[in-house]
């Protein structure tokens, strides 16, 4: 493969590595905000404890006033009054000791269950979920219902060409790969159900085609044939980098789960789902490698672009997978070269992780 190739394959590979690096530093952020939340309720349920202890102080010293004129206007004698303010103080202590330890009891619970008390109920603070309601009922992080997910795709299988004269033993078997390399959405079709969806994205596919029997991409005036060259050739490796759309109709299990406070999550994990779909794009390039030998020597000679391939890329998809792995076949519907001269579809199969 072509030195710009690979050096645009690391960059695909650097950007995917980084941004998994960047959701990772969000997901630690996200939960340290979410401590910071339960420390912020804390903070609150302390300076209500505070003003709580202000108020009862406030009453006790309107209390004491009461006392005072009524003992200036002879109404009590001097030991009721002071039997009456040792009352109204052990009571005002005893309310502020009371509600002191009923907020240091929340609090204890709170820590150690992670939730937070809302309209009367308590709600759980989730650190995976972090679209987590807790102060604001007009958040805009808040959704009731998440409809999108994202995530990567890595596609590893094993592709040929078919079509008229070509059939799957005209290729080498352990040098025939399929690699597809994406960023992939899964959105419901149903906001209160999960079983049907479509799923969409953008992938880097590399098509790598090994030709047996002396066999090689050949080119002759403008058009391009898979035909014998006439000498033997220790490998002939033809190899197309394209970028495609794909999109699926997918029908699938899912675990619906209620929160207390509102929120309604859908899991996908470890649940069966079909898929059946296609995908578009546009071919990136095109590069035949030889390794041959001659006078004793071995030779590498690398040709890049210079075939009468087909720009845009179609076909279908279908998979079926359980959690984050399935099994997928895939089938170009357009030819790989423009020319009539050979009729060649890719064929591919393999395992993907999503």
């Amino acid at each position: 493969m072509k030195t710009n190739q690979l050096l645009f394959i690391t960059v695909i590979l650097m950007i995917i590595t980084t941004s998994i690096s960047y959701a990772q530093e969000n997901a630690n952020e996200n939960y340290v905000s979410i401590e910071k939340r339960l420390d912020a309720e804390i903070l609150k349920m302390r300076e209500q404890a505070v003003e709580h202890e202000e108020k009862q102080k406030e009453k006790l010293k309107n209390k004491i006033e009461e006392i005072n004129k009524l003992l200036d206007k002879n109404e009590i004698s001097n030991g009721e009054a002071n039997t009456q303010k040792k009352e109204a103080a052990e009571n005002a202590a005893q309310g502020i000791i009371a509600y002191q330890q009923l907020m240091d009891s929340k609090i204890d619970y709170m820590r150690a269950r992670n939730v937070v008390e809302k309209s009367g109920q308590w709600v759980e603070l989730n650190p995976i979920d972090y679209e987590v309601k807790i102060f604001n009922e007009h958040n805009r992080n808040y959704k009731k219902y998440q409809r999108t997910h994202s995530g990567l795709v890595l596609g590893l299988g094993y592709n040929y060409m078919n079509g008229d004269n070509l059939d799957i033993d005209d290729f080498s078997y352990k040098n025939n790969n399929f690699l597809q390399l994406g960023l992939q959405f899964s959105t419901r079709l149903n906001k209160d159900k999960g079983l049907f969806r479509v799923k969409y994205g953008l992938d880097m596919i590399l098509h790598s085609t090994e030709l047996n029997g002396n066999r090689a991409v050949t080119i002759g005036g403008s058009n391009t044939n898979i035909e014998p060259i006439g000498f033997d050739v220790k490998k002939a490796q033809f190899t197309q980098l394209q970028f495609v759309a794909p999109f699926h109709l997918v029908i699938g299990g899912s675990n619906r789960k209620d929160y207390e406070d509102g929120r309604v999550r859908f899991d996908y994990y470890d649940n069966w789902e079909f898929g059946l779909g296609g995908f578009a794009g546009f071919n990136v390039s095109s590069t035949l490698n030889y390794k041959f030998k001659q006078d004793g020597r071995t030779v590498r000679q690398e040709t890049t672009n210079a075939f009468d391939t087909n720009p845009f890329v179609y076909g279908l998809d279908a998979y079926v997978s359980k959690g984050s792995i399935s099994l997928f076949g895939r089938m170009n519907l357009n030819d790989v070269f423009k020319s009539g001269s050979v009729d060649a579809q890719y064929v591919s199969f393999g395992i993907r992780f999503q």
